[in-house]
């Protein structure tokens, strides 16, 4: 525990060398929600309710899209498709740490210090909104930051899943856009799944990718529906990309050779 306490430590400082990219990358995930939740809205027309959805529902939806995306979203699959395809993987194989262990860290350093930079833009947001959110049809109990701790271990168990292929492919990144696109389509980034054509919701509803956002923001919404199977479903995917992520990683290692540098 001490180790793992130390090397959180070294990583969380190391990500403060990065405060101008965190503020880019912030950027980039507020200018298209924002565009995005501009669209939906200019869509109402003289409408109070779409598919069941009041004008605050939406904008409370967008609003927790941009935050828990900041807190949770995880996207080390490009980092460590560089990392073995450059050979560095082999400086990770020798420290007190496993390489999943470390890039878990890693990943959480980065993500605490990404919300901590976006807290900033959270009055901004709420001068901007505040007349129109509706907190009271919100929640926020403890079924939502459950939702939300298990949507950041399966976006890390899924990245790392992705990421491991690179043991096995030399070219990355016709998976890594497959993925990314997944995602966007599938996570309820672009719109609540119930608003999704018909297809599309389908395939979204039995996603994993709806654990990762959709689930979530529907509890906070108060648009869920059968919270306990959709925990045990969130659950199953969880322990499925572990396993399989572990035993495709290990797998791998029996078979690599540092080629990079």
């Amino acid at each position: 525990m001490r180790k793992i306490r130390a090397v959180f430590r070294v990583l969380f400082q190391d990500n403060l060398n990065y405060r101008a990219q965190a503020v880019v990358w912030i950027m980039t995930s507020i200018i298209p929600t924002v565009t995005i939740a501009a669209v939906w809205l200019a869509s109402y027309g003289k409408s109070t309710t779409l598919g069941g959805f009041a004008k605050s529902d939406m904008i409370m939806y967008f609003v927790g899209s941009l935050v828990i995306t900041n807190i949770i979203s995880s996207s080390i699959s490009f980092d460590m498709g560089n990392e073995i395809k450059q050979g560095r993987l082999s400086f990770y194989l020798v420290r007190p740490l496993s390489y999943p262990v470390y890039q878990f860290l890693a990943n959480l350093g980065w993500r605490v210090f990404r919300t901590m930079m976006f807290l900033p833009f959270l009055p901004l947001i709420w001068l901007a909104l505040y007349r129109e959110l509706n907190f009271s049809a919100t929640n926020l109990g403890w079924q939502f930051w459950f939702a939300i701790i298990i949507a950041h271990l399966l976006s890390f168990a899924m990245s790392f899943f992705v990421g491991s292929w690179a043991l096995f492919l030399e070219d990355m990144s016709s998976i890594d856009q497959i993925y990314s696109l997944s995602s966007f389509l599938l996570s309820g980034s672009i719109a609540p799944i119930a608003l999704m054509p018909k297809g599309l919701q389908a395939i979204a509803d039995w996603s994993p990718f709806r654990y990762v956002l959709s689930f979530p923001l529907e509890i906070l919404t108060e648009h869920s529906s059968m919270v306990g199977l959709n925990f045990v479903i969130s659950l199953s995917w969880l322990i499925l990309f572990v396993s399989s992520g572990l035993l495709l990683f290990n797998f791998g290692l029996r078979r690599y050779s540092a080629i990079g540098q």
